[in-house]
């Protein structure tokens, strides 16, 4: 029993430390942040006093000295994780230097390559610090981070800078394309307004073209019917004009009427009228010759 127990007391003090240590650690969001940093080299100070520094009486803590003095000797080696001070005096050193260029100097300094979306800039600069081997030489990169700091800024200012010149321009191409849009706008609205008066005239175009065919059709039969008309009128005077040609003893000219007549008549005989007036004019035809033989 008192071996589980100790078990259980073991357990829950190896889980308490696992909790501590994981909030000891802060994960930053892109990269390692100036606030990352700092609480880093604030863990690791707090750390190292407590490891290396005997307790004294009264409960108080000796501190300790730093590595590179205890040696006598000065390390190459600089880590930022090591002292606050030695990193903001870094930091100072830096944006001194960056600071004597101008921005034009930065501007034109920063490599081709990182205006190239489609490039990797990080093995860019991993790739540089191999080549000198200052790959593990926390001095050079924070300088070499300082230096993208600021073209960073720089570039950022510049593009700012031209964007701003740019907007009156930017504001009237935008204006002339909204001009443009509502004229599109308007010129398709009156083609589809068009297009339906086209239809409609198209609709009305066929109609009429019906009743104009009706019409001449119409006008047509009337004409047929005039002249058939006009045909039965002179039919109608023939008995006289041929009596008085026949009084006049002008049997050529009564004989030329009959035979007239008889062509008209023959023409026309799906009328009653007609076939018997056809029937009186040749009885007529036979007594004129009877009359010219006496």
């Amino acid at each position: 029993m008192d071996k589980t127990r100790d078990k259980m007391e073991e357990i829950k003090y190896k889980v308490l430390d696992l909790i501590n240590k994981k909030k000891d650690v802060k994960i930053p969001k892109m990269g390692f942040t100036d606030y990352y940093v700092v609480q880093q080299q604030q863990g690791a100070s707090s750390g190292q006093q407590r490891q290396h520094s005997p307790h004294v009486p009264g409960g108080g803590v000796r501190p300790a000295s730093r590595a590179g003095s205890s040696s006598g000797k000065g390390s190459d080696i600089y880590c930022p994780f090591d002292d606050d001070d030695d990193g903001d005096q870094l930091d100072a050193a830096g944006d001194g230097s960056a600071s004597k260029l101008s921005d034009q100097e930065i501007l034109e300094s920063t490599e081709a390559i990182y205006f190239d979306a489609g490039s990797s800039t990080g093995l860019h600069e991993l790739k540089k610090l191999s080549e000198t081997d200052e790959l593990l030489n926390c001095a050079s990169i924070e300088k070499a981070m300082t230096t993208l700091k600021q073209q960073h800024k720089v570039v950022s200012k510049k593009v700012l800078q031209l964007i701003l010149e740019q907007r009156s321009a930017c504001n009237a191409e935008f204006q002339r394309i909204q001009e443009t849009d509502a004229l599109l706008r308007e010129t398709i609205a009156m083609c589809r307004t068009t297009r339906t008066h086209l239809d409609g005239s198209k609709k009305l175009l066929t109609t009429t073209n019906l009743e104009i065919l009706a019409a001449y059709k119409k006008r047509q039969t009337l004409i047929n019917l005039l002249k058939t008309l006009n045909a039965l009128k002179s039919m109608r005077s023939i008995d006289q004009r041929l009596q008085k040609r026949l009084s006049e003893a002008d049997y050529s000219g009564a004989i030329a009427i009959l035979l007239e007549n008889k062509n008209l008549s023959e023409r026309f005989q799906q009328y009653n009228c007609i076939e018997s007036l056809s029937t009186k004019l040749q009885d007529t035809l036979l007594l004129s010759e009877v009359q010219l033989e006496a």
